[in-house]
């Protein structure tokens, strides 16, 4: 069965691609590079490329990449969607309903943005050997297949020295959709140490522009943006983590998937093993930071610790002060008498003062020792 690229074309001839012009200076300042950025279409005009191989893919793209007003999504208009004139919504807003709907593709595109350079590369002249670099740091099941590269539009302009921005389009053996993607992606960024793929690609009616930079007054710096890099294989078959229950789009904190992401932490640096999944931290640190959360608060303890030696001075120096009183001739303990304190400031029910040796120390709390007697209140 074919897949297909959707492709919206701006109806108000919106552009869809970046623009830069020359500005010289003035009054002898140096001449600087305006950037305008994509334009604000609402909404646009359905266009659907079936494509069956790679073959097929890399024409589209390759059609695509001269048009300036036209991007791709990984979504399918949904049945009622006006393909001459729609809005490009994933979800109903107010009274109109959703227009497209996120389904799963064979067509993969993978974006590498702002990634270190190696020394001596250089996108000029050999912008193989950049792509080479970036496709070795992909998974292993992306290596020996057969894509299509285009270098971002930043690429080889001033501020992208040292830095590598790419976007490859590989195909699948099998249809994927966004979720699958996302967890193939977050395990990739694990087993990197660092965000190397931008899930951003795999949201709903995410817009993946294809048209090469547009240049006004200056002559593009790359003289090759896009080629297709040879291969072993046309068809790629990715390792997807499991999914979780509650959310397909995170990997799976049981069995399979704790394994495979202790399998990726494994392969981080020391200093980067805090991008790891959650299920790579130890259960005891888990644990000890959840009782350290629920723990009363420094300040609370500090003031509880100070009400406590308060009536504990308090109460020695009443005992002391009082005269000893004897107890009634039909009573073997001390009389009941009403609980006082001398404070301005009643103590908390749930402190009590430092028992007397003896074996008044396990008598219950609030109760006094017979040997001393009540203070009365003044």
């Amino acid at each position: 069965m074919p897949d297909y690229l959707t492709v919206l074309h701006s109806v108000h001839k919106k552009h869809a691609a970046k623009q830069f012009a020359l500005i010289p200076g003035k009054k002898g300042n140096p001449d600087r590079i305006q950037n305008k950025t994509y334009g604000k279409e609402s909404h646009f005009r359905v266009e659907q490329i079936p494509i069956g191989n790679f073959g097929d893919l890399d024409a589209a793209l390759r059609r695509l990449a001269a048009d300036p007003f036209a991007f791709i999504i990984r979504d399918d208009p949904l049945p009622h969607t006006n393909l001459n004139h729609t809005r490009r919504w994933a979800r109903a807003h107010g009274n109109e309903l959703a227009t497209f709907v996120p389904i799963p593709r064979q067509w993969l595109p993978v974006d590498l943005d702002h990634i270190t350079a190696p020394a001596l590369t250089d996108v000029v002249t050999d912008p193989e050997a950049a792509i080479e670099y970036l496709i070795g740091l992909l998974p292993k099941e992306l290596h020996d297949v057969k894509c299509r590269w285009q270098l971002t539009s930043s690429q080889g302009l001033p501020g992208s020295e040292g830095l590598l921005s790419a976007r490859l389009y590989y195909w699948l053996s099998e249809a994927y959709d966004n979720d699958a993607l996302k967890r193939w992606a977050a395990a990739a960024n694990a087993a990197a140490g660092f965000k190397l793929i931008d899930p951003v690609l795999y949201h709903p009616i995410q817009a993946i522009y294809t048209a090469a930079p547009l240049f006004r007054n200056m002559t593009d710096p790359l003289p090759r943006r896009c080629g297709v890099r040879d291969g072993l294989d046309d068809e790629a078959c990715l390792i997807i983590p499991p999914a979780d229950r509650q959310r397909p789009e995170l990997i799976s904190r049981r069995s399979g998937g704790r394994i495979f992401a202790s399998r990726c932490a494994r392969q981080l640096p020391p200093t980067s093993r805090s991008m790891a999944p959650r299920r790579t931290q130890s259960r005891s640190r888990r644990r000890s930071a959840r009782l350290s959360r629920r723990s009363i608060p420094l300040g609370h303890r500090m003031r509880s610790c100070a009400a406590t030696a308060r009536t504990s001075i308090s109460t020695t120096s009443l005992r002391r002060s009082a005269p000893s009183r004897a107890t009634s001739p039909g009573k073997a303990g001390p009389s009941r008498h009403r609980r006082t304190s001398t404070c301005h400031r009643r103590p908390s029910p749930n402190l009590r003062p430092f028992p007397s040796s003896g074996p008044s120390c396990k008598s219950r709390p609030g109760t006094y020792p017979p040997s001393s007697t009540p203070p009365r209140r003044s």
